[in-house]
């Protein structure tokens, strides 16, 4: 918890209400003046965050009473008195969690998941059992919370389904990255060879004085043929025009020579149509790598900045010397 100038925690308490829902709350008071006080109360739990007084179903009288003391002075200047008094209830709503009859014997959850996120919790098994539910594959609800367990594979790949469905409900442009980093350069490949094979055939059409055409004298200058592709006269005079293969035969190995020289796709595409247009395209046609991008985002924020809603924390428990990760969803 983070403080503010004249703001000070007298309390954090922890409890369960009545639905299952466990309650994270800081009992804090500001200084007005001399002698003025202004009460602040905070926290987390029941689906809800920060002034979250009404998701309390109290289990109990206390509970009851110190939800309408919050309710009563939340935000206002208050006496000594009055508070000491919600310190006191404070004080006896941890009295009661404590004199709850635990064990430490958690043989009748088989689900180790459950198991760590009740000692992420601080639950004894009994409240663990009464109250964390799998809602479905790694979440749990603990009364109104949801909760995501995990275990180091699971947590990386629940963060990088996160990001791709960002980028899925967002989009690209939202994301402060040089998506050329990102590219599936598949497209891009095709797109050169296409372009290549395109150029094969045009230029076969084009007259040559010496080759015939175009296409025999790049082929040649690509060492793609060689003089023993041509026919010769008896006096071993190579004819520069004819052919003893079949042009056609060679016309894969060419286009993959000038797909080579060509270098990287993505830069050839840039250099030949320009950066709107390649921009254009990778929108228009969802070219950019997920999956990379999902890689690079988990790498650079953390999985808990992610998956951890509330404060972006991840939290790691041991159980049967397996680690789980667990997130507020």
């Amino acid at each position: 918890m983070s403080l503010m100038k004249d703001e000070k925690n007298l309390r954090t308490i922890k409890f369960m209400d009545k639905e299952g829902s466990v309650f994270y709350i800081d009992i804090n008071i500001y200084k007005r003046g001399k002698t003025g006080i202004q009460l602040a109360i905070s926290g987390h739990g029941g689906g809800g965050s920060e002034q979250n007084y009404n998701e309390i179903i109290p289990a109990n009288k206390t509970q009851a009473q110190f939800k309408s003391l919050w309710a009563k002075y939340q935000l206002k200047n208050i006496s000594k008195e009055t508070l000491n008094k919600i310190l006191s209830v404070a004080d006896e709503i941890v009295e009661l969690e404590g004199s709850k009859s635990k064990s430490d014997d958690w043989s009748k959850i088989d689900d180790d998941k459950i198991v760590a996120l009740a000692k992420h919790l601080e639950l004894s098994p009994e409240e663990a059992e009464l109250s964390i539910k799998l809602l479905d594959g790694n979440r749990y609800t603990v009364g109104k919370d949801t909760w995501l367990v995990c275990t180091n594979m699971e947590a990386d790949n629940e963060a990088k389904d996160s990001i791709i469905n960002t980028i899925d409900d967002i989009g690209i442009s939202n994301f402060n990255i040089n998506i050329s980093d990102f590219i599936n350069e598949g497209w891009f490949k095709d797109a050169l060879e296409e372009s290549y094979e395109s150029y094969a055939q045009d230029i076969k059409i084009e007259d040559d004085d010496t080759y015939g055409n175009r296409l025999i004298q790049e082929m040649y200058e690509q060492n793609v043929i060689t003089d023993d592709d041509f026919m010769s006269d008896k006096e071993g005079n190579i004819n520069y025009k004819t052919l003893n293969i079949d042009i056609d035969d060679k016309m894969e190995d060419f286009v993959n020579k000038l797909v080579d020289n060509a270098g990287d796709a993505v830069e050839w595409y840039k250099h030949n149509f320009g950066e709107e247009e390649f921009n254009r395209t990778v929108k228009d046609n969802y070219l950019v790598d997920e999956n990379k991008l999902a890689e690079y985002v988990v790498s650079m924020d953390g999985r808990g900045s992610i998956l951890n809603r509330y404060d972006g924390s991840e939290y790691e428990e041991t159980v049967n010397d397996i680690p789980y990760y667990i997130y507020e969803d």
